[in-house]
């Protein structure tokens, strides 16, 4: 990309070298000039150490367009606060996800991404959606934005009041009605049919926090100055959606899509695991564990939002056999396991003794042949396919004989990376 700037012009040339135009009323002169944000909050710090204008892209950690079904691997579905799976207060068609709890009172249905986007220092971090709630007047509660167990900054909509919400370890830190009677927001903002929402803030542990209905800002946090303590305490927080039932009818949230970005970030960091584990076995057709990889819940008690990608297997044998790869979240579908960490610190731990995997309470991921003195490998490149575990999962790759009167020596390697 090049760039041409005359006469408050912004010239670009795309990559066909087709000729694109846009005016733009910005003072160039950045050094000596402040920029005015347009949420009113001005900034001095608006170009390099070398006088260069600073530019913001966006990069999306985390998005999704809701059509036909939840997968599982990236979402996680809770009616009245257990994990459910498949939900059937959780849906999908066509062109739409429906949240709904069910009649009884106080029931409710929650959805969250199983992914926890890192907020990165010193960036911006937005979350955008677009949201239709049928009767918006109800009493029930609804809540939409970044939820997950540990920390929560949302809209909520109860007894036809919005509000914008802040809450850290469970405590209420912000909630803050939002004025929908105001002229500007009935003329662009209807709460009973589809409407854009987006959350926004720069946290570095302190600093704000921004709510918008149809790209306006409707509420702006305080915290600056104004605060001895974390604004949240770990900002690495879901996608979440939630209802409960207030009157004995049954309440409903409709989603089109999800996306959360950093404003000038780039992907997340991360530091390299890998586990291997030789085995000398005369094995059976069924699937026998060899490594099993388990992200842990906690870490010195506090909730894990560390997400693990898996990058390659690899595995070789001298004998004719078979790899496969199960995910679970249920613990009790593994036999004889003794867990270690993977290093110090590390939110993964791995198994090597095993002796028993139940087969209908996973999942299976792939299953490929291996050749008599032969070797095979799956390789996940993290540029093409997020395939993301999270807390609770547990990553399981197994071998089968073709003929199990034999023995085989199998060699298994698992190559993993830690978010940071």
């Amino acid at each position: 990309m090049s760039l041409d700037i005359t006469n408050q012009q912004l010239i670009w040339w795309e990559y066909n070298w087709e000729p694109k135009v846009a005016q733009v009323n910005i003072d160039w002169s950045l050094k000596t000039t402040s920029w005015p944000w347009w949420n009113g909050v001005t900034s001095d710090i608006t170009s390099d150490v070398w006088g260069r204008p600073k530019t913001t892209l966006d990069f999306s950690l985390f998005h999704w367009l809701w059509t036909y079904n939840i997968p599982s691997q990236l979402w996680l579905t809770f009616e009245d606060w257990v994990e459910i799976l498949p939900s059937t207060r959780i849906t999908s068609d066509a062109w739409h996800w429906s949240i709904k709890s069910w009649t009884t009172l106080w029931d409710t249905a929650f959805l969250r991404s199983k992914r926890h986007p890192r907020y990165q220092p010193n960036r911006w971090h937005l979350f955008s959606t677009a949201w239709f709630m049928p009767v918006p007047t109800a009493t029930w509660i609804r809540q939409l934005g970044f939820k997950n167990t540990i920390a929560w900054c949302y809209f909520q909509l109860e007894d036809w009041v919005l509000y914008a919400v802040i809450l850290d370890d469970s405590v209420e830190k912000v909630k803050q009605v939002i004025d929908v009677t105001l002229a500007w927001l009935i003329s662009t903002a209807d709460l009973a049919n589809w409407t854009l929402y987006d959350i926004q803030f720069q946290w570095r542990g302190v600093w704000d926090y921004y709510f918008y209905i149809n790209q306006k800002l409707v509420y702006q946090t305080n915290f600056l100055w104004n605060n001895t303590e974390l604004t949240i305490a770990n900002p690495a927080i879901s996608a979440g959606v939630y209802c409960e039932n207030t009157d004995w009818t049954q309440v409903e949230i409709r989603l089109w899509c999800v996306d959360i970005s950093t404003e000038w970030g780039k992907r997340d960091g991360a530091t390299y695991v890998s586990v291997a584990n030789a085995i000398t076995k005369a094995v059976t057709t069924a699937s026998y564990p060899v490594i099993i990889a388990h992200i842990k819940s906690t870490l010195s008690s506090l909730p894990n939002t560390r997400d693990v990608l898996a990058l390659r297997v690899t595995w070789s044998s001298d004998q004719k056999s078979r790899m496969k790869a199960y995910i679970t979240r249920d613990w009790t579908a593994i036999t004889g396991a003794s867990f270690s960490d993977a290093q110090q610190g590390s939110w993964i731990e791995f198994d090597t003794v095993a002796t028993a995997i139940t087969t209908a309470n996973c999942q299976l991921l792939w299953s490929k042949r291996v050749q008599l003195d032969g070797s095979a490998e799956v390789d996940l490149p993290s540029d093409l396919i997020d395939f993301v575990l999270s807390e609770w999962d547990y990553l399981i790759i197994t071998m089968e004989r073709e003929n199990p009167t034999q023995t085989a020596n199998v060699d298994v390697t698992l190559e993993m990376w830690e978010e940071i």
